[in-house]
């Protein structure tokens, strides 16, 4: 009778533990090592900004779809920054296994969407535990990016499309900047799911609004100072 009563809280444990898992929230530290970015003719400003900046993005995700959004941003120093983010603000739909991403151009939203593809990545044969869950490392061929996975979280959640997994991206490691997560939360708000009112262009379109959303940025923040690209 004991043995029966521990089996079936064991199944219990299992089946909760794995319903947690299926809706969350990820948050993401993001680390950008700015003198890393800097070309040769913009070492002259390395004096006058920070090394590094860091900002938060959260993916918040349940049994069908996930979102990775900014939740944050900090400005430092007195010269505009106007770089290439790494880390974005995209949606997934897991069941349809398809993502997008968004642009704003002179007040109109536009999205992109394509299909989720998994990374070809080789396996280090490292391996650690991050926020208490196994992870494995990973590297892309040709990239040097490392990313730390975990398959005790749903696949295809990661901080920066479109590097996707068979598992969760918990921590990854480029050369000018990282990501760590450092907390994950059981309670999301249903409403982050709900699409931006946008219209849907090409991977071509998509590509050509956002150098024109750059170059509106580049000229805004010109205004106000110096601008590192």
């Amino acid at each position: 009778m004991i043995r029966i009563l521990t089996i079936c809280m064991t199944l219990f444990l299992l089946s909760t533990t794995s319903l947690k898992a299926q809706k969350g929230t990820i948050v993401y530290k993001q680390t950008i090592n700015i003198h890393k970015q800097l070309s040769p003719e913009q070492q002259m400003y390395k004096a006058l900004v920070p090394e590094t900046i860091t900002k938060t993005f959260h993916f918040s995700y349940n049994e069908k779809q996930g979102k990775c959004y900014p939740v944050e941003s900090k400005e430092q120093g007195g010269v505009a920054f106007v770089m290439q983010d790494q880390g974005s603000d995209y949606s997934c739909d897991f069941t349809n296994e398809t993502y997008r991403r968004y642009v704003e151009v002179e007040g109109e939203m536009f999205h992109c969407e394509m299909p989720i593809k998994k990374s070809d990545v080789k396996e280090t044969g490292k391996s650690k535990k991050i926020l208490g869950y196994s992870c494995r490392e990973y590297k892309i061929s040709g990239k040097e990016y490392s990313f730390w996975v975990t398959t005790e979280l749903p696949k295809y959640i990661t901080p920066i499309e479109p590097y996707f997994f068979e598992g969760a991206v918990l921590e990854l490691q480029g050369e000018n900047f990282s990501f760590l997560a450092v907390d994950i939360m059981d309670k999301i708000d249903d409403s982050t799911f709900s699409h931006v009112n946008s219209r849907s262009v090409t991977k071509q379109q998509y590509d050509d609004l956002k150098e024109e959303e750059m170059s509106e940025l580049k000229e805004m923040e010109s205004l106000d100072g110096k601008v590192i690209k």
